[in-house]
């Protein structure tokens, strides 16, 4: 049933990116919420394999075993707790966070 409702939720989406501000962010459904983290995560992991800039968060994520339902919910109780963060875009608090998750990761703040 859950399939069913994300499957209905990504076909009833516009297909072209979308970026949110944090407020706009934390309006969206859940599905809507884990799709654009898991997007977020990906330009990171991205951006780490590039070498352009060190975000050693890959590793982390893996060793954590932590799904992209819990990265987003326990980015957005991050943000609840650093409300200076929710202000811009939905990087600023998934950094934070991904930063407090992975302390042994270079330059990710």
């Amino acid at each position: 049933m859950k399939r069913l409702a994300l499957l209905i939720t990504l076909l009833s989406s516009p297909a072209s990116a979308q970026f949110y501000s944090y407020d706009d962010f934390d309006r969206q459904p859940p599905a809507v919420k884990y799709f654009y983290v898991a997007g977020e995560v990906d330009m990171f992991l991205a951006v780490q394999a590039s070498g352009a800039k060190r975000l050693d968060v890959g590793e982390c994520i893996r060793d954590a075993k932590i799904s992209i339902k819990e990265i987003t919910e326990n980015m957005q109780a991050y943000a609840r707790t650093h409300p200076e963060l929710q202000n811009g875009s939905v990087a600023t608090p998934l950094l934070g966070y991904l930063a407090d998750l992975c302390p042994a990761s270079n330059g990710i703040k």
